[in-house]
């Protein structure tokens, strides 16, 4: 009964460890770890997407502070044997590992962003339109857009949304497939004849 109880508390002990970490090959990666330690450990990323989000906190008193956070994201397709691994990176440490579906060897296949009723829970973000449609035609930087995320007592924070869309391009239907983000999130996807058409 005693050996059935530790078998139990080790296997529970190992499963809440992994939660939070994951293997290259025999090596462990943990949140917290840097990016050159997961980049020595694991290779280099099969796709990357960096960003600098801009946070404002304005004071009741009228003064204001600008702080920035880089945030990089990262991931891992190994092979249809194991799940995507997907990292988030804050100023340089490791804060998110997720896990998406089976990986694959295949090449990105634009044709999935060429229609307006694109899998959101597959395509949700600029990572994963990366992924599964490769780069777009073109790409427009469409300004910025400050929301407040947070109400305080003192003070209000918020956060500037950089805006762009991404055009895939379809010789076939000749429509072109339009991809909004804000701060690097999929909000719509239309699509449309170009105007010089």
């Amino acid at each position: 009964m005693k050996s059935l109880l530790l078998l139990t508390m080790i296997s529970m002990f190992l499963f809440v460890s992994e939660s939070h970490a994951f293997r290259c090959g025999n090596r462990l990666i943990n949140e917290g770890d840097s990016m050159a330690m997961v980049k020595k450990r694991c290779g280099a990323p099969e796709l990357a997407e960096r960003r600098q989000i801009e946070q404002i906190i304005k004071y009741v008193s009228g003064e204001s502070r600008t702080t920035f956070l880089n945030v990089e994201q990262w991931l891992y397709d190994m092979g249809s044997n194991q799940l995507i691994r997907r990292l988030r990176f804050e100023d340089d440490k490791l804060v998110s590992m997720k896990t998406r579906e089976h990986g694959s060897s295949r090449q990105p296949d634009a044709k999935q962003c060429h229609l307006p009723w694109v899998n959101r829970n597959s395509i949700n973000d600029i990572l994963s339109v990366q992924y599964n449609c490769g780069r777009p035609d073109r790409i427009n930087q469409l300004g910025t857009l400050t929301v407040r995320i947070q109400q305080r007592e003192v003070s209000d924070l918020f956060v500037v949304k950089k805006l762009e869309e991404w055009i895939f391009e379809n010789e076939a239907s000749g429509k072109n497939a339009i991809l909004r983000f804000e701060d690097g999130k999929l909000t719509t996807v239309t699509s449309e004849y170009p105007a010089d058409m």
